[in-house]
């Protein structure tokens, strides 16, 4: 019998079994704490480091032109409102001065609303502004069509996925909601073979694959342009952004799936980092595998709609 089996045997004789269920159940608490409290000093840090970084001024540029936007769609704007977003957001423009990122076509939408602002304050009216629904060209069946088509593959064809597809689908990602328009997803990506296995290596999940694995994509989001407060957010905004990016993709014949980094040791992820050369301030969300798919599986049956929703009145 092993050391650990002894060990098993004695602590099952000696602790009555609700202490090591609550043993089982908790453990795991003060690493997690732990973990939490590095991953809130590290963003403060990096906040603090990178403040000046044009492609953080950019990013809180973003966000205060967007709420000077929403300003001017509201329905009891006046003039006097948004004074002290306007003034921030000249403040970063300012700063932003003879950087190469002014031609960033979010940078060109900052200075058309900060024009916008300005015109509303001297007319005392919203000029310019007109909100009607967008209709999509394409029918519900046909979106509901691609939604309940898209797999998880995990065998492919061995051939990459062309440079002008991979800039679609990173486009696409970038369109989905962020909260107060930070826009902070990137994709870092991989289709060298040697770097795709190693990457894969890092990963938990990584199962039953194909010999061909085409493409890695790493998705990450820039924490430097969240508090601590807001430190779960990178989450959300990163996972909308893979909604996005898996539909476009399948609609091409690409189909992918999602590995699994929650479970990742520090270890693997310095190695995943060093191989797709990701900055310390950028967070893994996820991680995922892409190709033409060489075979695909049924869909695992979905729950009943009760189950999806609750209707409060």
């Amino acid at each position: 019998m092993s050391a650990r089996n002894s060990v098993r045997k004695f602590l099952r004789g000696t602790v009555s079994s609700r202490v090591i269920s609550l043993w089982r159940a908790y453990s795991v608490v003060p690493s997690l704490l732990y973990d939490e409290l590095c991953r809130m000093l590290a963003l403060t840090r990096s906040q603090r480091r990178h403040s000046d970084a044009p492609e953080v001024l950019l990013g809180k540029l973003r966000t205060t032109a967007h709420i000077l936007d929403k300003g001017l769609q509201a329905e009891g704007w006046a003039t006097g409102h948004g004074r002290s977003e306007y003034k921030t957001a000249c403040m970063y423009i300012e700063r932003l001065q003879g950087s190469d990122i002014r031609d960033d076509p979010s940078f060109i939408w900052t200075l058309e609303k900060k024009a916008q602002y300005e015109e509303a304050q001297r007319s005392g009216l919203v000029l310019g502004q007109t909100y009607e629904p967008i209709t999509a060209r394409i029918s519900k069946e046909d979106l509901l069509n691609l939604v309940h088509t898209r797999r998880s593959a995990r065998s492919f064809e061995d051939r990459p996925i062309a440079l002008e597809t991979l800039r679609e689908l990173a486009e696409v990602t970038n369109w989905a909601p962020s909260s107060c328009n930070r826009q902070s997803t990137k994709l870092f990506i991989t289709q060298t073979p040697d770097k795709v296995t190693a990457c894969l290596r890092q990963c938990a999940g990584a199962t039953c694959l194909g010999k061909a694995i085409p493409c890695f994509v790493s998705i990450c989001a820039d924490t430097r342009l969240y508090s601590c407060q807001d430190r779960n957010l990178p989450l959300v905004d990163a996972s909308l952004g893979l909604q996005n990016l898996l539909l476009l993709a399948h609609l091409q014949g690409i189909d992918g799936t999602i590995l699994n980094w929650m479970h990742h040791t520090t270890k693997e992820a310095l190695i995943l980092r060093s191989v797709l050369d990701i900055p310390d301030y950028y967070l893994v969300v996820a991680n995922l595998i892409l190709g033409y798919p060489t075979r695909s599986a049924p869909a695992p049956v979905r729950k009943g709609t009760d189950g999806s929703f609750r209707l409060t009145y």
